[in-house]
């Protein structure tokens, strides 16, 4: 789902079908949000993985600026993996203040690729510089680049968003950073 001011209007997660998880597999749901500016995005898989994953979230990865929110649950029940709606997991934040040195990024979220342009966006309070890279995503039923450009938070370390994650629930993440 790709959308404007996503964190304002719960998604629906409902699926309208079941599988049956084979030996030494359990059930799993993950969502994903990616905001930068107005723009984001939910991605979310719902299945079986094998045993190993663990629960987690729904954890803040980055922000202010570019945005990014997991949630994983791993759970060995019938249905256990039944969450209908963004709306338990995110939340609004308030507005943040702008920059005080005025730092403005360019901001872009672009599913199958890199951002090829973007508009400006003044960035805000607790950012210190842009950002610009890809997400590979892979595993759970999804494979896609994310491209993503946009204000960056101070906490992150060099070009890297994810820090040392390497996976959200099944889903495999590799970052590529472009400046």
């Amino acid at each position: 789902m790709i959308g404007e001011n996503m964190l304002q209007q719960p998604e629906d997660l409902t699926t309208e079908s079941t599988i049956t998880c084979g030996v030494r597999e359990v059930c799993q749901e993950t969502v994903l949000f990616t905001e930068s500016g107005p723009r984001g995005m939910i991605v979310s898989s719902k299945g079986c993985t094998a045993a190993g994953i663990t629960s987690s979230g729904p954890t803040k990865i980055a922000s202010p600026g570019v945005t990014i929110i997991s949630y994983t649950k791993v759970c060995s029940s019938d249905l256990c993996n039944g969450i209908s709606s963004t709306d338990s997991l995110l939340s609004p934040a308030p507005p943040a203040a702008p920059s005080p040195d005025g730092l403005q990024c360019p901001t872009c979220l672009q599913v199958f690729g890199s951002c090829s342009s973007a508009a400006y966006s003044l960035c805000p309070e607790g950012t210190s510089r842009c950002y610009q890279g890809i997400l590979k995503l892979s595993g759970g039923g999804i494979t896609t680049n994310l491209g993503i450009q946009g204000c960056a938070p101070k906490a992150v370390i060099g070009c890297h968003l994810l820090g040392k994650i390497q996976a959200f629930g099944p889903i495999g993440v590799t970052e590529i950073c472009r400046g």
